[in-house]
């Protein structure tokens, strides 16, 4: 769920959030095929199935990476929603900049700062 590049604006970082909550719509949207399974697996089990034992161990595998993707988008989210944080920050900070630069020019016996 990593992401190849590094966004480096507000634009780009929300653009990468706005992909990553799709990837979230599509995890949901699989949920019902998750839960399916898993009650299949269960049913099998509860039937006596003789490869119970095989059964037992796919479908724990089958929770465990339905967790860690889970936890993964849930990392990713916070990562990314960090970076749209840090990219308004900048943006902010140096339209101010300019902002306090451009004004100093109009302050009587004030010169710019470097």
């Amino acid at each position: 769920m990593a992401s190849a590049a590094v966004a480096r604006t507000a634009a780009a970082a929300q653009a990468q959030r706005a992909h990553h909550d799709a990837l979230r719509a599509e995890i949901d949207a699989r949920d019902d095929a998750f839960r399916a399974a898993v009650q299949r697996a269960q049913q099998l089990l509860d039937d006596g199935h003789p490869a119970a034992q095989e059964i037992s161990e796919k479908c724990e595998a089958l929770l465990e990476e339905r967790a860690a993707l889970h936890e993964a988008w849930a990392a990713r989210q916070v990562a990314l929603d960090q970076l749209h944080d840090l990219h308004c920050f900048l943006r902010d900070s140096k339209q101010l900049h300019e902002l306090c630069a451009a004004q100093q020019f109009t302050l009587p016996g004030l010169r710019p700062s470097p």
